[in-house]
């Protein structure tokens, strides 16, 4: 007896227990089918697990391009940070340049302001002092003043090389003034001197005179001329380091016995 193919088409399609699949195999209708039939099933199902494969393997090859183009992705926004980081820093030099040179400049200004404020103490030191001599007589009195350098200014020798001294007033009838000024007056001893030039009255000149300084003024005593040509000791001036002005009248009146003061 020969099995239908339709029995054993529908003893295999049939959802059956495992157990009674394979009973069904050895069914004695099913016994006789061909091997070509079993082989197939066998290569539907190997070509069915292929594709998994491939399209597992596509699948892991595209998360594996993903991995990649977001590691890129991380170097290039990591590669952005520093690059901004890179220009921050690089302003930042900028500025500080910037400010190292105004602070150069200011540094500049301030050892000019520096150098100035010096030169003016220096000034200051050497203050100016004025000399003036004054009579009451029509008698022709002259003043002299000796510098610590010898220089000796009267009508005849108003200034001299290498000082800022300088005779400013003479008068050759009185009653009059004459008037002596140094603008910064050295440290040392100034001699300053009467002398009367020409005698025209009857009473003798009483001289007076005075020191003027940037602290004040001092009075000079009071010397009488008796005869023509007399030349008396008024005062010693006396400038120290700091652009002190001190009177020494120890030998004030004194007649010297010659025509000029030095």
């Amino acid at each position: 007896m020969t099995a239908s193919p339709s029995r054993c088409h529908s003893a295999h399609s049939e959802a059956e227990p495992r157990h009674l699949k394979a009973r069904n195999s050895n069914h004695p209708d099913c016994r006789h089918f061909p091997d070509s039939w079993n082989n197939t099933a066998d290569s539907r199902r190997n070509e069915g697990s292929d594709e998994v494969h491939v399209e597992r393997g596509a699948a892991g090859g595209e998360l594996a391009q993903c991995r990649d183009s977001l590691a890129d992705a991380v170097d290039a926004a990591t590669l952005a940070r520093c690059e901004a980081d890179l220009a921050t820093a690089a302003a930042n030099a900028a500025d500080l340049e910037i400010s190292l040179a105004q602070s150069s400049a200011l540094r500049a200004q301030l050892d000019e302001v520096s150098e100035e404020l010096q030169s003016c103490r220096e000034m200051a030191r050497l203050g100016f002092v004025l000399v003036i001599m004054s009579w009451s007589t029509n008698d022709d009195v002259d003043l002299h003043v000796v510098d610590p350098a010898g220089r000796e200014f009267y009508f005849a020798e108003r200034s001299f090389p290498g000082s800022d001294a300088a005779f400013e007033e003479d008068n050759i009838n009185g009653p009059g003034n004459e008037v002596w000024l140094h603008s910064a007056a050295e440290p040392g001893s100034y001699r300053v001197c009467y002398k009367l030039y020409t005698r025209r009255s009857l009473p003798r000149p009483e001289v007076r005179g005075s020191v003027l300084w940037q602290e004040g003024s001092i009075e000079i005593p009071r010397v009488d001329l008796a005869r023509e040509d007399e030349v008396r000791l008024a005062v010693n001036v006396v400038v120290d380091a700091d652009g002190n002005v001190a009177l020494d009248r120890s030998q004030s009146g004194l007649v010297l016995n010659r025509e000029l003061c030095g």
